[in-house]
C-alpha cells in the first residue's frame, strides 16, 4: 500500500513540474502565441526574439512578408520593431513563422514651448517647460497634430506652447497638441513701412515702441472694414494680437475716427450732407455721408432722408476725410 502510494506521489509531483514549466499559449486559430519583451530584431535573417513575460526560454520567430504587424496600432515593418518593446505574437509552431506581431511601447511625453520649426526636414524643436535640452522630434503623415483643430507642421508657430508624444528609440511624434497665446500692443501707430512689412505702436500705457511684422496671414482692419498694411496711416489708434517670440502680427485693428455729439442743423440727401452743431459750442461741422454710412434713428436702420433737424446725434468720422462712419440719431 505504502509503496502504491509512494509511487502515485512521484506521478504527481511530475504532472505538477511540468504543468509549472512555462511555456507558449495555445493561440486561439489553432497556431501559438508568445507574449514579452521584444530582446532582438535581426531584419537580415527575418527573425524576432522575444522573452516570454512569465519567464522562460526566449522563442525567436521567422518573419516574411505574410506577417502582419503592427506597432502601438500602426502597421510597421520589421525593421520598426524595437529591443524594449512589449509584444505579443501568433505563429506556427512547426514552421516558427509568425502571422501576427502586435508591439507597443511606452510614448515619450515632453511639454513646454516650440523653438524651431523645420517644414523640409520635418522637424519640430521644442524647449521643455522644466528645463534641459531641447528636444527634436520627427513629423510624418501619420503623426496627429492638433492647433485649435486640425493643422499641419507648417501650421505650428516658433513660441508656441506644446506637448507631444513620441516614440523614445526613434524621436518620431506621435502626437502634438499646440496652442498659442497672443500678446496685445494698444496704442497709436509711429511708423508704417510697408516695404519691410513692419508696424510700430506706441503702447497707450507708455513704455518703449512695439515694431510688428505684418505678412500674407496678419488679419488687418481700419475703421472697421478690411484694409492692407499700406492703408494704415500713423497716427490712428490701433490694438495688434501677436506672437511674442516671433513679433508676427496676427491681428490688427485701427481706426481714425473722430466723435463730435449735438444737434442736427441741416440734412442735404441729394448732396448727401449731414450739418451738425457740436454740444461744447464749436463751430459746426459738415460730414459726407455716402452708402457705407450706417445711419440709426432711434435704434433701427434709417437713410440720411428719415434724419430731421433739431435731432440729437452722435457721428463718428474720418477727420481725413469727413466722410461719416456711423449716425446714431437717440
Amino acid at each position: 500500500m505504502l509503496k502504491r502510494f509512494t509511487v502515485l506521489l512521484v506521478i504527481a509531483l511530475v504532472m505538477l513540474s511540468v504543468l509549472a514549466t512555462p511555456s507558449p499559449a495555445l493561440a486561439s486559430n489553432g497556431g501559438m502565441k508568445a507574449k514579452g519583451m521584444i530582446a532582438a530584431v535581426d531584419t537580415a535573417a527575418g527573425t524576432l526574439t522575444i522573452t516570454p513575460k512569465n519567464g522562460g526560454t526566449d522563442v525567436t520567430l521567422s518573419v516574411d512578408a505574410s506577417t502582419f504587424i503592427k506597432r502601438n496600432g500602426r502597421s510597421v515593418m520589421l525593421a520598426d520593431l524595437q529591443v524594449g518593446d512589449k509584444v505579443e505574437a501568433k505563429y506556427d509552431p512547426a514552421t516558427m513563422l509568425a502571422s501576427r506581431i502586435k508591439a507597443q511601447f511606452k510614448a515619450g511625453k515632453v511639454k513646454g514651448m516650440i523653438a524651431a520649426v523645420d517644414t523640409t526636414a520635418s522637424t519640430v524643436t521644442i524647449t521643455p517647460r522644466k528645463g534641459g535640452a531641447d528636444v527634436i522630434l520627427t513629423v510624418d503623415a501619420n503623426t496627429v497634430i492638433k492647433r485649435k483643430g486640425p493643422a499641419t507642421l507648417a501650421d505650428l508657430q516658433v513660441g508656441d506652447k506644446i506637448e507631444a508624444k513620441y516614440d523614445p528609440a526613434t524621436m518620431l511624434a506621435l502626437k502634438i497638441e499646440a496652442e498659442f497665446k497672443l500678446a496685445k500692443a494698444k496704442g497709436t501707430i509711429a511708423a508704417v513701412d510697408a516695404a519691410a512689412g513692419t508696424l510700430t505702436v506706441t503702447p497707450k500705457n507708455g513704455g518703449a515702441d512695439v515694431t510688428l511684422n505684418v505678412d500674407a496671414s496678419t488679419f488687418i482692419k481700419r475703421n472697421g472694414q478690411p484694409a492692407t498694411l499700406a492703408d494704415l496711416l500713423v497716427g490712428d489708434r490701433v490694438e495688434a494680437k501677436y506672437n511674442a517670440a516671433t513679433m508676427l502680427a496676427a491681428k490688427i485693428n485701427a481706426s481714425n475716427l473722430l466723435e463730435v455729439k449735438g444737434t442736427i442743423a441741416a440734412v442735404d440727401a441729394a448732396a448727401g450732407t449731414l450739418t451738425v452743431t457740436p454740444m461744447d459750442g464749436s463751430p459746426d461741422v459738415t460730414f459726407t455721408v455716402d452708402a457705407n454710412t450706417r445711419i440709426e434713428r432711434f435704434s433701427s436702420p434709417a437713410t440720411l432722408a428719415d434724419l430731421l433737424v433739431g435731432d440729437p446725434v452722435e457721428v463718428k468720422y474720418d477727420p481725413t476725410t469727413m466722410l461719416a462712419f456711423k449716425i446714431e440719431v437717440e
